[in-house]
């Protein structure tokens, strides 16, 4: 942040962040952002953003922690970050919380750990899924398998893996579609059985094994192998 002359100017509000242990201040620009041409940014397909990546060598690399304070705001914008302070006017040169487009600009920065081999799940994303509880709601079932989920591509067979916990939510399967399925059948308790437990165990640890994924080669000549699955 910086002393600012500009002639925008927005409130300030403090918001705790979620320990409650400190305060994150934050920009009410809600007159800015119905100025502004709303960056319609949808996050790209993992394998899209890996087509061009062979023969690369050097990447950036982005802390998630500090987040969008890491990315600076273009010279020509940032005196419409201004906000109103008990000790005068004050505007940003990084991305601020509560502008329109900062999630879409995020969005851009962000991906799996990337080398020169190819692209593998992050350690700590991987130790998060691994140190997951045995889910005891169905509600509690389908957060871990969108966690792990986002990574089934690393692991070979990841349907037939999870078959038997898919089987817990074939009631709840159409749950965006039908009205009337309530968030009280999200919690129903599951009666793990004894294939289950197995399953959600082999999940976890296929996921740990996790592979290497190169990066594809232009022009390589490419070979589809297929085969008719029993598991949905």
């Amino acid at each position: 942040m910086r002393p600012s002359k500009s002639n925008y100017a927005s409130p300030l509000h403090m918001v705790p962040k979620k320990d409650s242990t400190e305060w994150r201040p934050v920009g009410d620009y809600r007159a800015l952002n119905a100025q502004t041409i709303k960056d319609n940014y949808s996050v790209p397909n993992i394998l899209d953003f890996t087509s061009n990546l062979h023969g690369t060598k050097i990447y950036s690399h982005i802390d998630l922690v500090k987040a969008y304070h890491q990315i600076p705001i273009n010279p020509d914008d940032v005196h419409k970050s201004a906000i109103i302070t008990p000790f005068g006017l004050f505007e940003s040169t990084r991305m601020q919380f509560g502008l329109c487009n900062a999630a879409a600009t995020f969005q851009r920065f962000i991906g799996f750990k990337v080398s020169e081999s190819g692209i593998e799940p992050l350690s700590d994303r991987v130790d998060c899924i691994l140190n997951f509880p045995q889910p005891t709601t169905l509600m509690q079932l389908r957060r871990f398998l969108g966690l792990f989920n986002f990574y089934r591509r690393f692991v070979p067979k990841a349907a037939h893996l999870l078959a038997p916990l898919n089987k817990f939510l074939e009631g709840i399967k159409n749950f965006k579609k039908s009205k009337k399925v309530s968030c009280k059948n999200l919690r129903d308790s599951i009666q793990w059985t004894e294939e289950a437990e197995q399953a959600f165990n082999d999940a976890k640890n296929a996921l740990a094994d996790a592979t290497l994924l190169r990066h594809p080669i232009p022009g390589a000549k490419l070979s589809l192998w297929t085969d008719a699955s029993e598991k949905p």
